[in-house]
């Protein structure tokens, strides 16, 4: 089986939002049956509450993170400091390792903090010697638009080796509705 493993790096504040990306990704994973491939998506809610060896919750979020192929940060009004921590570590292990891919996606602010801003001013220049536009998205459905594509990336990249469709791949898909926006194609060839 091969597992992408799906890390989302946010404040507690949209804690339901993290909570629907798990339902959109079990959603997925419906539409992946009868293939090799699965989402799982790391929540450190759902880690142990067993102080840790190192005696510090986080270093085994991080050892989450250095586990996954696709770490995602999401900022709304504010950037906490174990957010920020945690999109420092899966930079630092994307510069050295190449992975995991990254994305940070802004959702819009109903109060937005200096957090905020700063940490976004800083992906464009700055600390972390970057130029890079985080993607701006106006709900949930725009976001997991985006973390869906970044997850066909990646099954599309692992699975380039072989000429697509074979006989016998399963044509996996579906139409969402996006709102005003319009329908949204999802397809995959497995």
């Amino acid at each position: 089986m091969d597992t992408i493993r799906l890390f989302v790096a946010s404040s507690c504040e949209i804690s339901n939002t993290r909570r629907n990306l798990v339902i959109r990704a079990a959603e997925k994973n419906k539409l992946l049956r009868g293939t090799d491939t699965r989402v799982e998506v790391d929540e450190w809610e759902f880690e142990s509450a067993a102080v840790p060896v190192s005696g510090r919750s986080q270093d085994e979020y991080n050892r989450l993170l250095a586990q996954s192929d696709l770490a995602t940060v999401l900022v709304k009004n504010k950037t906490g400091k174990y957010t920020i921590e945690e999109f420092e570590t899966a930079l630092t292990l994307f510069r050295t390792a190449g992975r995991p891919k990254i994305c940070v996606y802004a959702l819009p602010p109903d109060k937005e903090e200096p957090s905020r801003l700063e940490f976004l001013k800083e992906l464009r220049g700055g600390r972390y010697a970057l130029d890079y536009f985080p993607q701006e998205v106006k709900d949930e459905n725009e976001l997991w638009i985006g973390i869906n594509g970044e997850l066909d990336r990646i099954i599309g990249a692992r699975s380039a080796a072989r000429p697509f469709p074979q006989t016998g791949d399963t044509f996996i898909g579906r139409q969402v509705n996006v709102g005003e926006g319009g329908i949204y194609n999802e397809t995959n060839y497995h």
